[in-house]
């Protein structure tokens, strides 16, 4: 059994027992207050549960536009060594050749 049913059982058995009139009033009022921060608790455990899930949302994004962004600049290095080493290649052959002769 789920916490949220136990307490869901735990709350209606109280409400059943403030019904029938057999709680003081001090414990009616303490059932109240009890429930209320139930309420309260459970309400910021899901406003946290989802401010945890769109944490990991954003990070798992930025994971993924960092690694586009990673092979995006080493696709332009890689063409930028490509240039420089054909340019390279181009001036040595023709500098040889000039030798040569």
């Amino acid at each position: 059994m789920s916490l949220e049913n136990t307490q869901e059982i735990q709350m209606q058995n109280e409400n059943d027992l403030y019904k029938s009139g057999t709680l003081s009033e001090d414990s009616q009022m303490l059932i109240s207050i009890s429930q209320n921060e139930k309420c309260a608790l459970q309400e910021l455990n899901d406003r946290l549960a989802s401010y945890v899930d769109n944490v990991r949302r954003l990070n798992d994004s930025t994971l993924t536009s960092l690694g586009i962004s990673e092979n995006l600049e080493t696709s332009c290095i890689s063409q930028r060594i490509e240039t420089v080493k054909t340019t390279y290649e181009a001036e040595l052959d023709a500098k040889k050749t000039a030798l040569d002769k």
